[in-house]
């Protein structure tokens, strides 16, 4: 007999890292997505071949809400801007308050069989843990049971980790960690079911190491100036060994943030190139003369599984961003994304709880 394929919903979507993941399990169908920032909503609809919703609040996204049957609801929360203001504001049908409100809405309108939230980790510390307590607090209300999470006289109890998992345990050189929120209507679930533990450790190895993702002849933009790289080392007592990934001593990526700056001067490269030495590229000052460069856009989108992995289809890569899209553009949208091989092994984990509570 065929695996029932569940439908859902992709909510404030990105570039789809959290959609991939999910229909790579062949489990999962989405069949309706919303993504308000128009440079990610014109990536995964360059990506996806599919036009999306930009208006969560619009007339045509109700009607389509009402006129399908959903299974599930996804939604990615990748900085703290999707979650400033108290969720417990819910139902108060304010445009744009925030993504935390406006998912709670849309669980609360939707009504589907479970829904998963990935959040950046910000979230259990954020206002000092009262924001992830309400938003806890409002799921529970609507009659879900969550992995790895309880209400105890009251008081939400759960352990980092249960619910928080890290990009390197599934793959990919990279540490960046992340919190995932799943829950499912009580019916049909025993009371005294205990949930079995969120898994720890992906089955792939895409990259083993960060000599793995690094490209060759990268272009001579991608190196850092005399100037930054000096600038660099004044920060760092004359010295950036600690900053380059690739050194005697590899290690694993730094998380990309959302702005993008950060990582890119914690995560440098030494792989020098004699012809870049002393480059002037424009109005910028000269390539420095070690060798020194950024990770570049191809390579992050290596470490979220994006880029040789997600979009591969008889050994051709079909992975691309649209023209017109900057490289600053490039790594403020991977920096929004999430590990699409921890979602596919995320994913796999959501199907069975389904297929146990709701088939059997």
């Amino acid at each position: 007999m065929a695996e029932k394929v569940y439908k859902f919903i992709d909510l404030y979507a990105g570039m789809g890292s959290v959609r991939k993941g999910l229909e790579m399990t062949k489990r999962f169908k989405c069949v309706l997505a919303v993504e308000p920032d128009p440079y990610a909503r014109a990536v995964y609809q360059h990506l996806y071949k599919e036009k999306i919703d930009e208006d969560i609040h619009s007339n045509q996204l109700k009607k389509k809400l009402n006129a399908n049957y959903y299974d599930v609801l996804v939604s990615t929360w990748p900085s703290n801007y999707c979650f400033r203001s108290d969720p417990v504001a819910i139902g108060k049908n304010r445009p744009g308050v925030n993504s935390s409100v406006e998912c709670l809405n849309m669980i609360n309108q939707v009504k589907p069989v479970a829904f998963m939230i990935v959040s950046v980790d910000t979230i259990l510390d954020y206002d000092k843990g009262r924001v992830f307590t309400s938003l806890i607090k409002t799921l529970d209300s609507y009659s879900y049971r969550m992995v790895g999470i309880h209400i105890v006289e009251n008081k939400v109890v759960y352990s980092r980790k249960d619910i928080v998992r890290n990009f390197s345990d599934f793959g990919l050189p990279h540490d960046k960690n992340c919190v995932i929120i799943m829950g499912f209507k009580k019916r049909g679930i025993k009371k005294n079911y205990q949930f079995p533990p969120l898994p720890k450790k992906g089955t792939k190895v895409i990259y083993p190491n960060i000599h793995a993702i690094l490209d060759g002849g990268v272009e001579p933009k991608f190196y850092l100036s005399e100037t930054l790289l000096n600038n660099l080392k004044k920060k760092n007592m004359d010295t950036i060994e600690s900053l380059i990934i690739n050194g005697s001593k590899p290690r694993i990526v730094n998380v990309l943030t959302a702005i993008g700056i950060y990582s890119k001067e914690h995560n440098l490269i030494y792989q020098p190139s004699k012809s870049y030495i002393g480059m002037i590229i424009g109005n910028k000052p000269a390539i420095n003369k070690e060798g020194i460069r950024f990770l570049t856009p191809n390579e992050w989108g290596k470490l979220h599984g994006f880029v040789n992995y997600a979009f591969l289809c008889n050994g051709v890569d079909y992975f691309s961003f649209p023209s017109g899209v900057s490289d600053k553009k490039k790594y403020q949208l991977l920096g929004n994304s999430f590990s699409i091989l921890m979602m596919e092994e995320i994913g796999m984990y959501m199907a069975l709880r389904l297929d146990d509570f709701y088939l059997s």
